[in-house]
């Protein structure tokens, strides 16, 4: 993505450059055999061993002693020293095995989020020697890389580059740094409550209640949730202009009619729909109706305003688009991925995976 940024955010940027790896360090009991990202240590006598220069990430760390092993997620920060404990590791492993349902596996999953500062590429044109100029609204690096997004709000959630059982790592973004979440997914979406639904890679459908995932019956492809807490499937039967479309009452899906590639919902509990040929529709309540323009995916906001990932490639992916008075308006950047959040805000993520936010 190519978009303008302070200069503060390119100092940042050669700063961070030089902190890419963090220490950590691990309490418990002596002659114990702890492992973290290929290193391998033994606890001594003072009930403590240490990792040095252990790359910024997520990583799972196993203790073994006198036969018994435990294993957690352990968050490594540039240029920050990581505490944990084989207690600590202990009581995640406990949880995460009394859980009766989730997305993906039931053991912890080995989050890699690569923490990074903001910045992006500044256009050459738009340098100067004071330096880059900034238009009224700019996108904004974030740490972290992410293959897909979601939001409501200033809620963020996204699924890492880490491949884990149920599909990709789940991440919940805190207001400083993406933090993970037990459970893989291939597509998720966020509700009013700030909490998402998820689909994994067997197609199974679960939301989150805050602390566990609650399985869903059916199985679909991608999901999409409204301001109003309306929920929208696509579904496994396929046909030309993509997958089937179900709308959820509570208990199960509803078809509606009609297929579509991609599926966004609007803050009336209407779905809107892009399919195979890059056609856009709206539901009326009563069927389909299209909208001019063509778009490869279809994302709204809380407060109705309706974006657009085009069908023109550009620098970071897809030009972005937005509807306004009834034509397709050409927005900043390019991205392969996007969640719209009002008029002016968004959050997307690009062709390389890195994450920003239009504040």
């Amino acid at each position: 993505m190519h978009v303008p940024v302070f200069a503060a955010s390119i100092l940042l940027l050669s700063s961070a450059a030089l902190a890419d790896v963090g220490r950590v360090e691990v309490v418990g009991k002596p002659g114990a055999r702890c492992s973290l990202n290929g290193q391998t240590q033994v606890i001594g006598a003072q009930s403590r061993a240490r990792f040095e220069k252990v790359a910024i990430g997520g990583y799972t760390m196993r203790c073994t002693a006198n036969g018994t092993t435990v294993a957690g997620p352990v968050m490594v920060r540039a240029g920050r020293k990581t505490r944990t404990s084989m207690a600590n590791l202990r009581n995640h492993m406990l949880k995460a095995r009394k859980k009766t349902a989730t997305p993906g596996s039931v053991e912890l999953p080995p989050p890699r989020m690569n923490e990074e500062s903001p910045g992006v590429t500044v256009p050459s044109q738009r340098r100067s020697s004071s330096g880059p100029t900034s238009p009224p609204r700019v996108w904004h690096r974030l740490p972290g890389r992410a293959v897909d997004i979601a939001a409501h709000g200033k809620t963020a959630w996204v699924l890492g580059t880490n491949r884990v059982d149920g599909g990709h790592g789940i991440y919940r973004w805190t207001g400083k740094l993406f933090e993970p979440v037990i459970g893989g997914a291939m597509d998720i979406a966020v509700g009013p409550s700030g909490t998402p639904w998820v689909v994994n890679n067997r197609n199974e459908i679960f939301q989150y209640n805050g602390r566990l995932w609650d399985r869903k019956p059916g199985l679909g492809q991608q999901i999409a949730v409204g301001a109003d807490g309306s929920v929208w499937l696509l579904g496994m039967g396929k046909a030309a202009g993509g997958h089937d479309v179900y709308r959820w009452n509570g208990m199960n899906w509803v078809s509606v009619g009609g297929h579509a590639q991609r599926i966004a919902v609007d803050p009336h509990g209407m779905a809107w729909v892009v399919n195979a040929q890059h056609q856009i529709f709206r539901y009326t309540g009563q069927g389909w109706a299209q909208v001019p323009g063509a778009a490869s995916d279809v994302s709204i906001g809380t407060d109705g305003s309706v974006w657009f990932l085009g069908v023109k490639p550009t620098a970071g992916g897809l030009e972005v688009m937005q509807l306004k008075d009834g034509t397709l308006e050409l927005m900043l950047g390019g991205l392969a991925h996007l969640a719209a959040v009002s008029t002016e805000n968004a959050w997307g993520v690009n062709t390389a995976q890195q994450i920003y936010w239009r504040p």
